[in-house]
Order: structure tokens, then sequence, then C-alpha cells
């Protein structure tokens, strides 16, 4: 058999198993960590975490009032989405508000690292809520992002 005619039968191989890979990932329940509805359901988490901590409703994520209390929450949030998953900005602007723009998503970020960074307690506020995030979905393919490397 020619070498060619391996390799044609190699990769036929190799679509193969990962068409059925993906197949037992959809029977048992699990979904492609980049898929939209992936980014969403963490994305989705780490917003019940935060609402729940701070004893608002989620629909604060959505609104564009400025009450102090609402900032705090939805830029925690924000930066909690940001570090704990490798999605885009924009992914990440679109599952908080339509038109939630990526300099949104940064000035969250910096505003957050800045606080941590000065604010003992908030930084062990935010650890804890990280923690949580990361226990309520199954991270052992999450990819990790330190929003300050960049």
């Amino acid at each position: 058999m020619s070498t060619d005619r391996l390799e044609t039968l190699l990769d036929t191989f190799r679509i193969q198993v990962g068409e059925l890979e993906h197949t037992i990932r959809q029977i048992k329940g699990e979904t492609d960590s980049n898929s939209p509805e992936a980014k969403r359901q963490k994305i989705g988490i780490i917003k019940k975490v935060v609402a729940d901590f701070y004893q608002l409703p989620e629909s604060v994520y959505a609104s564009r009032i400025r009450v102090a209390e609402h900032v705090k929450m939805r830029h925690l949030a924000l930066y909690l989405s940001r570090s704990l998953t490798n999605f885009p900005l924009s992914s990440i602007g679109l599952a908080f508000r339509e038109g939630m723009d990526h300099g949104t998503i940064i000035h969250a970020t910096h505003s957050i690292l800045n606080r941590i960074s000065t604010d003992s307690a908030f930084a062990t506020v935010v650890s804890n809520l990280r923690l949580a995030c990361v226990e309520s979905f199954d991270c052992a393919d999450l990819p990790l992002f330190n929003p300050s490397s960049k």
C-alpha cells in the first residue's frame, strides 16, 4: 500500500474518531467549551454567583443604571467573566447587554484590579467569588486567562 493511501486512510480515521468523540460528548450532555451555548452557560453561572452575593436580580446586568451597588456588581461579573474565560470581549459584552462594547469590559477589569490592589477585604471577596464560580462549572477544559497580563 502506498504512503499516500496510508495517509488518506489515517486522515479519514482521525476525522471519524473526532466525529465519534463529538457525538459521545453530545450524548453525555457535554458541550464544546467554545460553543456559543457553552459561553452563555459559563457566563450565566458567573452572573448568577455575583448576583446572589449582592442579593440583586440578574436584570441589573442589562440595565444602564449607574447606582453604585449595581455598577460594582456589573463590573465584578464582567471582570470574572474575562478572567475565568478566554472568550472574546464582544461575546462577554453580548452576554450582558446588547451593545456593550469591549471598552466597557476593559474599564470594568481595570476598576476591579485597582480595587483589589488597594482593598484586601474586597480582594478576599473576589477570590471567594472566583472559587464559587469555578466550583459551579466543570473547569477541566476551561482555559484560564489573567487579564492583568495583557
